[in-house]
């Protein structure tokens, strides 16, 4: 198997810096990138090798020849053809890159990802059939993350309840999370980012979605990158996306997640229920999203009552030693697709 120096030439190359960092941290033996930001230097480093160069770019123009392969990012997957779908997960991107390349994805101790463990969990999406056990839920969990880094809360809901730390109407505001959606490809993003960010308890948030249908016109692909550049240049150790509605693209936008927690209601409902949300993965032909969900029982006393709730401060939900014991269970008990009876903690 030979190595293979792996030339990033990509017209947005801000994308390409942060692809480099991520093939980078992979540390994969055989695979050595490298990020040109010309086609001068493309053809140059072509010339100093005679073997193992294979170019990745989403120019259409750059063919291959035999000094080196090409491979595209592209808006549709053809392994045949040499394209890789670009507007998916870095992982996946990675993978499809090794297998261009004909090189192992590493199994090795610092390689190997331990499904289930907090640690390698970075963005948790958080789904119920009733809006307000995802809020509940995912109010606490974002406290929960927040005393092991910085986590970001975010409210992917057309009817938000929190537009600050005080739970309030959320008034439709300007300069929120849907303005900084359509700022996506521009270099002050990050800056942008943090003017706008709201203390949130523990943890931080972005103010709402001013309308409903900014939701709705938040294409999949721009979600992704949303989320790779918060967490890529804000440096967020975790973030939490409360999932609020079904409409045309929620499936979609759960996928960047890398856990996936569905709250299931007690008894016959709740299990049909997660029946038909698995029915709609398949139908939608999204089962990998089944390997990420874990199906959560919680009990009713897991929450404040309606009144208590309004009073309290986010911040002192971490004293609560049982709630946050139940949440560490949520994240660390249990395989994919089992439900979590979350009543035993006791």
């Amino acid at each position: 198997m030979e190595d293979v120096t792996l030339l990033l030439y990509l017209k947005d190359v801000e994308y390409g810096k942060r692809l480099l960092r991520f093939l980078v941290k992979k540390k994969n033996p055989g695979l050595h990138p490298e990020l040109v930001t010309a086609e001068k230097g493309m053809k140059f480093r072509s010339g100093t090798r005679t073997g193992g160069l294979v170019v990745l770019t989403d120019d259409p123009a750059v063919h291959g020849d035999e000094k080196r392969k090409v491979i595209n990012l592209s808006n549709v997957s053809d392994r045949e053809q040499g394209k890789i779908f670009q507007y998916q997960r870095a992982e996946k991107i990675y993978q499809e890159i090794l297998w261009q390349c004909r090189l192992e994805l590493e199994k090795g101790p610092a390689e190997t990802r331990k499904e289930g463990a907090e640690g390698w969990e970075k963005i948790f999406a958080v789904f119920s059939p009733n809006a307000a056990d995802a809020t509940e839920f995912s109010v606490m969990l974002s406290q929960y993350l927040a005393q092991r880094g910085r986590c970001l809360y975010l409210q992917l809901s057309g009817l938000p309840v929190y537009s600050g730390a005080e739970l309030e109407t959320a008034s439709p505001i300007s300069g929120g999370m849907g303005d900084l959606i359509f700022m996506l490809e521009q270099e002050d993003f990050a800056e942008r980012a943090r003017e706008i960010c709201l203390t949130f308890g523990r943890a931080e948030m972005l103010p709402p979605l001013a309308h409903f249908k900014d939701l709705l016109d938040c294409r999949p692909e721009d979600w992704e990158r949303f989320l790779e550049r918060l967490q890529g240049e804000c440096g967020y150790d975790s973030i939490v996306v409360e999932m609020g509605q079904v409409f045309e693209y929620f499936l979609d936008l759960m996928e960047p997640a890398d856990r996936i927690l569905f709250l299931q209601v007690p008894g016959v409902i709740g299990r049909v229920q997660g029946a038909v949300f698995r029915k709609i993965c398949r139908t939608e032909r999204k089962e990998e999203l089944l390997k990420r969900i874990r199906y959560i029982r919680q009990p009713e006393e897991f929450v404040p009552a309606g009144p208590e709730w309004g009073s309290v401060r986010l911040e002192e939900l971490t004293g609560d030693d049982r709630r946050m014991e139940c949440i560490k269970r949520a994240l660390e008990r249990g395989e994919e697709g089992d439900g979590i009876d979350m009543e035993d903690t006791g």
